[in-house]
């Protein structure tokens, strides 16, 4: 889909030129008829191309405004000297100060039609709000059933170790103690009484 297409160009563009990240909002899954259909369900699609409908107009005033800016002060250097040549200094030198003044501030007019571009952006290219929650409820969900994996097959394996080593050991423990206890009857009571409880 185009829209699909200029919002990751838009998005490169972010993360070339303002070094500003903003993800792609999820996509849904769905059968074939559907996959036709899907876009115009979503509301992903429309605030994309909602934003394709608004960054020309902020990209167009923005623009004039920082060119307004930029041209005032240049015409007011070209027009000074010629102002104080021939009319009273009054209106017209506070006309051309102002004007000069509006020179340093086209770099922070430029700032601020960038900052509202990726404000913009930020809100209709990337996931809404409800996206995001969904995708860390997903992320959440995938976390939850790893560790469950993990710890199944951590019990797993102590179960193996202990039925593998240790019961055997304990099998063959029992086995010694029986066997003692029949074989040793000319020990003292005390021992044979230790060798009874331990067998038992």
């Amino acid at each position: 889909m185009c829209v699909r297409a200029f919002s990751a160009l838009q998005r490169a563009r972010f993360r070339t030129v303002l070094g500003v990240e903003i993800p792609a909002p999820p996509r849904g899954a769905g059968r074939w008829p559907l996959r036709l259909l899907r876009p115009w369900r979503s509301p992903a699609p429309w605030r994309q191309l909602s934003y394709h409908l608004v960054a020309p107009v902020i990209g167009g005033v923005g623009g004039a405004l920082v060119a307004i800016s930029w041209l005032a002060g240049a015409l007011a250097l070209a027009y000074a000297g010629e102002l104080w040549s021939w009319r009273p200094a009054g209106i017209d030198l506070a006309v051309t100060l102002l004007a000069l003044a509006m020179l340093p501030a086209a770099p922070w007019l430029a700032r601020g039609v960038a900052r509202v571009d990726e404000v913009a952006a930020r809100a209709l290219l990337g996931p809404s709000r409800s996206e995001q929650l969904a995708q860390r409820v997903e992320a959440l969900a995938r976390s939850r059933a790893n560790i469950f994996a993990a710890t199944d097959a951590e019990r797993r394996r102590i179960e193996r170790d202990l039925h593998d080593g240790t019961q055997q050991r304990l099998v063959s423990l029992a086995m010694n103690l029986g066997m003692a206890r029949a074989n040793l009857t000319d020990v003292p009571e005390p021992a044979r009484h230790a060798i009874e409880q331990a067998h038992d």
